[in-house]
């Protein structure tokens, strides 16, 4: 191991097929998710999770660690659970893959869990949210400073969720999943969402929205149940639900009300940000029409040394800290590490994305 140590902000987990079935409350036992195995038209065998008898997510697209390097004409959606490396869910097995690419600890993410969002049943969703929670404690249990849990929240109950979330706390968990959209008639300017913002401040506990995590029935968004209403359209935009959820914040004065509230966005390319925090700026400046109509909702750059915005789970952002604090973002992310000559960060903090296609493979 190098001298320093070196941490990937976003690594993920894969979830065994018995995750839910073993460990959910009994009155959801016939309900959750499970892992069954099917075949192609042609024969291939691949495994696949299915809910309520929905087949709702491939076990391939997580375990494609390398095919983008050496074959992408063969990346697909397609796998069985055989081939899922030990590491992505055996503790002592991803801490010695790590030490192989030179990694001393990761920030664990759900893979198959991030996309449960769009169940519809609310009370079934904080249930898997729970399970998760208490299985990625148990999983960076052995391993407590170099291992790190994101934990799952279902807001839909803003109560329910602030109380799994200071039970995550206490478990030791260091950061939160929230639904990049809520449900529809409730976006994050909604005063609902109030405890939230304090319990998440009080905690010292970062609040994450992933491009794939939002709530089911979103007018406009593809990402549903159903795995072929996604088009190349909306795989290419989802960074827009995490940039309109940070405006709804920022423009609902939530940062001046919790200065030390933490909200990261997870997965969007780096070199968005500045883009995103330029076009929130000039709200303020050049148009002034409909800021009349937003009743007290702070432009950005009326309060802005409040504000920040948290990027890949390690750092912050807000334009007087630009060119101090912009850390994380994907090691592919070619424009952002063209861009450096605009950001000039003190840190620069990375993801793998480990096991996705966007990393190579090992013997």
């Amino acid at each position: 191991m190098a001298a320093y140590k070196l941490i990937s902000a976003d690594s993920h987990i894969v979830e065994p097929p018995d995750m839910y079935t073993s460990r959910i409350e009994p009155k959801f036992r016939d309900r959750a998710p499970r892992m069954e195995q099917r075949a192609t038209p042609t024969g291939r065998q691949y495994d696949a999770w299915f809910i309520d008898g929905l087949q709702v997510g491939t076990l391939g697209a997580v375990i494609q660690a390398g095919q983008r390097f050496e074959d992408p004409s063969h990346i697909d959606f397609l796998g069985v659970w055989d081939d899922v490396r030990k590491a992505a869910y055996d503790p002592h097995a991803m801490i010695k893959e790590n030490e192989i690419d030179g990694v001393w600890g990761a920030c664990l993410q759900p893979s198959q869990g991030l996309f449960w969002y769009r169940i519809p049943d609310s009370e079934l969703l904080s249930a898997i949210c729970r399970v998760y929670n208490d299985w990625i404690t148990d999983f960076c249990q052995p391993y407590p400073e170099r291992l790190k849990g994101i934990a799952m929240l279902n807001v839909d109950d803003v109560d329910d969720a602030c109380q799994e979330l200071e039970r995550c706390a206490h478990l030791g968990l260091v950061g939160a999943f929230i639904p990049v959209y809520p449900v529809a008639d409730r976006p994050y300017r909604h005063p609902i969402y109030e405890r939230l913002w304090w319990t998440a401040q009080d905690l010292d506990i970062p609040l994450l929205l992933h491009i794939g995590t939002n709530r089911g029935g979103i007018p406009g968004c593809e990402f549903t149940m159903n795995l072929n209403d996604l088009t190349g359209a909306g795989r290419s935009t989802t960074d827009y639900w995490v940039r309109y959820s940070l405006g709804a914040m920022l423009f609902a004065g939530v940062f001046d009300r919790y200065p030390r509230l933490k909200v990261g966005r997870a997965a969007p390319q780096r070199l968005l940000a500045p883009e995103h925090v330029r076009g929130v700026h000039g709200g303020r400046y050049r148009h002034p029409t409909p800021r009349r109509h937003w009743r007290g909702q702070y432009a950005v750059g009326e309060r802005f040394p409040a504000c920040r915005i948290h990027l890949a789970e390690v750092g912050g952002i807000s334009r007087p800290h630009l060119r101090r604090h912009p850390r994380g973002g994907p090691t592919e992310d070619h424009l952002a590490q063209r861009g450096a000559d605009i950001q000039v960060q003190d840190e620069l903090g990375g993801f793998r994305d480990h096991p996705s296609s966007r990393v190579p493979s090992r013997a």
